[in-house]
């Protein structure tokens, strides 16, 4: 009652419920917004539980109202044990939490997604009553595409695919890994500075940098498969049917369509490519000195997957049948790639100085 949002009826020093002029019960607002709750001791297992409906996650999160019920079990010199969700969470719901503990432990908390959804679930003791499958009980986990995902597969069995003669994935997912791989490199080299003594004053720029590189590193990962879908939607579309007007026309829409696909999947690869050197910089600049070769790396991995990426525009262009789009993505393409390949080669000079040669 001290918790819910409703509150409780005040008390006088007799115990009495205070009343209004109205005879209306005097309530004491609660701790916690949008929040309904309740709670019993239940004998059977010799313990008592707190049941809790919050309705906005935003305002009132699980880990708000975990370390509040922490707080007045310690007033009266009891221990929380743990926790159970009934029923489905959302993802954000649990990455709040997550990052709220890596915070409160002063860890970094640009890690990948996974780690932070265990630092929520060990922080908040949900494994503690009964068995918790991120897979199974967060929303967005239960409604991910089961089909098989290219990058779902093991390193050896996404690279003797790409040497067979099926033309997807190619080249257009490749750049997307090195965009990947470049991501996951800055935010290594990020953590692998955060909270060191000798690099206090970056801690902030690191945080910053890691959690970037974890944002790009998704869509660097969606993307691989994505490029391959839509290589896929393109022969799929030439298998049509055409010996009616009808079916030719229709073939001839889903072909346009699925050429500019092929097309702006790649484009998205080289514009983010950027991003990529701007953090590679950040890392290169004031990261852990026994790592810059890494921050290195990923500055060459960031320029690849714009190179690879542009060549798969220009190529896929000749798909698409349409001047007006081909000559925009034909200039944005070059001015793109005249920025990334400047931002590399100073990122590469910064490297070779801070290394000493």
């Amino acid at each position: 009652m001290t918790l819910r949002e409703s509150g409780r009826a005040k008390k006088d020093r007799k115990g009495q419920i205070v009343r209004d002029e109205n005879r209306n019960a005097v309530q004491i607002p609660g701790k916690l917004a949008f929040c309904q709750a309740d709670g019993w001791f239940m004998e059977a297992f010799g313990y008592a539980q707190v049941t809790m409906n919050l309705h906005n996650h935003r305002v009132t999160g699980l880990h708000t109202a975990f370390d509040a019920v922490c707080e007045e079990a310690s007033k009266l010199g009891l221990h929380v044990t743990g926790s159970e969700l009934i029923g489905l969470a959302p993802l954000r719901a649990i990455l709040d939490s997550g990052e709220h503990y890596l915070r409160k432990q002063r860890k970094n908390v640009g890690i990948p997604e996974s780690a932070v959804v265990r630092a929520a679930v060990h922080s908040l003791g949900l494994n503690e009553t009964s068995p918790f499958n991120p897979e199974e009980r967060i929303i967005e986990y239960c409604l991910r595409e089961k089909r098989k995902r290219l990058v779902n597969v093991p390193i050896l069995q996404f690279v003797d695919g790409l040497s067979t003669e099926s033309p997807a994935p190619g080249g257009g997912s490749v750049s997307a890994l090195s965009g990947a791989l470049s991501a996951a490199l800055c935010s290594m080299v990020a953590n692998l500075t955060f909270g060191r003594r000798e690099y206090t004053r970056s801690n902030g720029l690191m945080e910053e940098v890691s959690v970037k590189a974890q944002i790009l590193k998704a869509r660097f990962v969606e993307l691989v498969d994505r490029d391959t879908d839509a290589f896929n939607a393109y022969m799929a579309a030439t298998r049509m049917p055409k010996k009616t007007e009808q079916e030719q026309r229709a073939r001839d829409i889903a072909l346009n369509a699925a050429a500019h696909q092929t097309t702006l999947i790649p484009f998205e690869i080289l514009e983010l490519a950027p991003s990529l050197l701007e953090l590679t910089e950040s890392v290169v600049r004031k990261g852990n000195v026994n790592a810059v070769s890494d921050a290195a790396v990923a500055a060459i991995q960031a320029e690849a997957a714009a190179e690879g990426a542009r060549m798969n525009v220009l190529i896929n262009l000749s798909m698409t049948h349409d001047p007006a789009f081909e000559n925009d993505m034909r200039k944005m393409s070059e001015a793109l790639i005249d920025r990334v390949r400047k931002m590399k080669k100073k990122n590469l000079k910064l490297a070779w100085r801070r290394l000493g040669k």
